[in-house]
């Protein structure tokens, strides 16, 4: 009986950031500049709707993931409007903004041709960070994949127990097993597993975390589960043997979830520039839910205790820029604070009388990509 291990550890996202704005110019002229190959600066010159062309190709059939920033965002007209992406090629409106912020979404593209990068005739600001990749692209450098060698069958200890299970049982389908052995430091373990026992080595994804695999018996049957480096050990200067733990159940996937903290969380971009004042608090009331918001977190008028200390009870405090409220005047600061009337009512020292909420789905669709799932729900 011939034994394989395959190490199945993919990471997408692979292929490198496919944006380029040192190529391309503006259309018409004089609404964009380039900065770098990731950022652009937009101006309000009157000119109409504008367009920064041929940005970047994409294929049909072929998801991307997009994020970019806007900063120092300003318009002239009445109302704030939007830039961006072109929505066209399938490219969603999500992918537009009108405001300072991060702003991230997937798509697939539902024709070949390329991004174009959109704003109006009033706006102003730049457009940075400016990222497309393939979602579905391979980073090989981060990636763990690759056929582990297996001294001998014989030595193998994972023994193979079939049971019939009862259908009536559900529960009686899932169930849990680990088993500890040791496969041998050859050449291809060692190139496989990244050289773990360097201490000097650099790679993106550590092996001692556990990973997916599944093991071949004949070519014919496999488990699938999980691995996880124990041990490098032997004899002598160099290692001569790698202490495994397999892990195996039909819920594989929960394993991946194990000791795993909220707090952990990798928010990436939607981490970043996050404002607490004034504006940034009442856009917020306008979310309906997280489809329709840009910001991973939301202000909801909820009281935590007393609020407004130094002002009357019963009030929310919520104090804004002596900047903004005159109207935009130079060589102010500090705060102001009005009643419901628009009285002023002096200048109480601020209090964070708010606490931000995090939206559920984001949060769970973070953790579930974190190990590669997806989760599809009409419920959420």
């Amino acid at each position: 009986m011939s034994v394989k291990i395959e190490l199945l550890d993919y990471k997408y996202g692979g292929g490198g950031n496919l944006a380029d704005a040192t190529t391309y110019t503006s259309s018409p002229s004089g609404m964009f500049a380039v900065i770098d190959n990731d950022t652009v600066e937009t101006f309000a010159t009157g000119s109409g709707i504008g367009y920064f062309n041929n940005f970047c190709p994409i294929v049909e059939g072929v998801t991307y993931k997009v994020s970019f920033k806007i900063s120092s965002y300003g318009y002239t007209g009445t109302n704030p409007s939007d830039m961006g992406f072109s929505t066209s090629g399938g490219v969603p409106i999500s992918l537009r903004g009108a405001g300072n912020g991060t702003y991230e979404d997937t798509f697939t593209a539902i024709a070949s041709g390329s991004l174009d990068l959109y704003t109006r005739d009033d706006n102003s600001g730049y457009i940075t960070q400016i990222s497309v990749t393939e979602v579905a692209a391979i980073d090989w450098e981060s990636s763990v994949v690759g056929e582990l060698d297996v001294s001998s069958h014989e030595d193998f200890p994972l023994s193979l127990t079939f049971s019939v299970a009862d259908i009536k049982k559900i529960e009686s389908k899932s169930g849990t097993y680990s088993k500890t052995f040791k496969i041998p430091a050859t050449a291809n373990n060692n190139r496989v597993l990244k050289n773990v026992f360097i201490v000097n080595s650099n790679t993106q994804n550590l092996i001692i975390g556990k990973k997916k695999c599944r093991i071949m018996f004949n070519n014919l049957y496999s488990l699938d589960g999980l691995i996880k480096i124990n041990e490098v050990a032997g004899f002598g200067e160099s290692p001569s043997y790698y202490s495994c733990v397999f892990f195996g159940d039909n819920l594989a996937w929960s394993g991946l979830l194990d000791g795993k903290k909220v707090n952990q969380i990798d928010w990436g971009s939607d981490g970043e520039g996050l404002e607490f004042n004034k504006s940034s608090i009442e856009d917020t009331w306008t979310d309906i839910d997280c489809t329709t918001s840009v910001s991973p977190v939301v202000y909801p008028l909820v009281s935590y205790g007393k609020i407004n200390e130094d002002g009357t009870d019963g009030y929310i405090q919520l104090l804004d820029t002596a900047y903004n409220a005159t109207g935009g005047s130079s060589g102010k600061t500090g705060y102001y604070g009005y009643w419901n009337n628009g009285t002023d009512y002096g200048t109480p020292p601020p209090s964070l009388d708010w606490r931000p909420a995090v939206w559920v789905k984001p949060t769970i669709d973070k953790i579930f990509r974190a190990v590669g799932y997806e989760v599809v729900s009409s419920f959420m």
